[in-house]
C-alpha cells in the first residue's frame, strides 16, 4: 500500500493475474499525484522461481503453489488421459506415469494389467467380429443360393457356396468367452 502524494513517484509494480493470483511479470510504473497503484499489482517483490511451482499473490504475501499445468495425467482406474489445467497438487486419482497398456489398473505404485478388463474387452472385440464375418458371408452366399436353386450354378460357384456355409457353420461355433484362444477359420474362394 503506498500513500497519496501530491508528486510524481516512480515504483517497481509486480503484477498478478486476475483469476489465480499468479505473478505475471513486473515493471516500473510512474503514479500521478493523488493516485494509487495500478490494479492486479504490489509492491512486494515475490519469491525465486522453484521448478513446478508458481508465485501466487494472498492479498498480503507471494506464495508457493504448485504448478503442473499442461502435462498429461492419467486416471488411475481407466488409465484416462486428460491435461492437467489446474494450479495445485495432481489430484490423488491420477498420475503421471503413462499406462502400459488399455488394460491396466494402478495398484501399489504401478500399472498392472487388469486381466477382467483385458477378457471383456477381447470377448467384445470377437463378438463384434464374428458378427461381421457372419453377416459378411450370408451376403455374399444369397446369389450363390439363387443360382444353385435355380440350377444355373457354375462349378466355381458350387465351390464357394460350400465354402460359405462351412464357414458360417466354423464361425457359429466360435465361443467368445474365451478370446484369447480362439483361432479364426480362414475363407478362400474361388474366382
Amino acid at each position: 500500500m503506498i500513500e497519496f502524494s501530491i508528486e510524481h513517484r516512480t515504483f517497481t509494480v509486480f503484477h498478478f493475474d486476475t483469476g489465480t493470483k499468479e505473478y505475471v511479470g513486473s515493471e516500473k510504473v510512474v503514479i500521478p499525484p493523488h493516485t494509487g497503484l495500478p490494479a492486479n499489482c504490489c509492491l512486494v517483490t515475490p519469491p525465486k522461481d522453484k521448478k513446478d511451482m508458481v508465485q501466487i499473490w494472498d492479498g498480503k504475501k507471494w506464495e508457493y503453489a504448485e504448478d503442473y499445468r499442461g502435462i498429461v495425467i492419467y486416471k488411475k482406474t481407466s488409465g484416462q488421459a486428460e491435461e492437467f489445467r489446474a494450479l495445485g497438487p495432481i489430484p490423488d486419482d491420477y498420475v503421471t506415469e503413462q499406462p502400459t497398456s488399455q488394460f491396466v489398473i494402478w495398484e501399489n505404485g504401478k500399472w498392472v494389467e487388469d486381466k477382467d478388463k483385458k477378457i471383456a474387452a477381447l470377448t467384445e472385440l470377437a463378438e463384434q467380429r464374428k458378427v461381421s464375418e457372419l453377416n459378411h458371408a450370408n451376403e455374399l452366399i444369397k446369389p450363390l443360393e439363387y443360382a444353385d436353386k435355380l440350377e444355373i450354378a457354375t462349378e466355381n460357384e458350387k465351390l464357394n457356396l460350400k465354402a460359405l456355409m462351412e464357414h458360417i457353420v466354423l464361425i457359429s461355433r466360435i465361443n467368445t468367452s474365451d478370446p484369447e484362444k480362439i483361432e479364426w477359420p480362414s475363407l478362400t474362394l474361388s474366382e
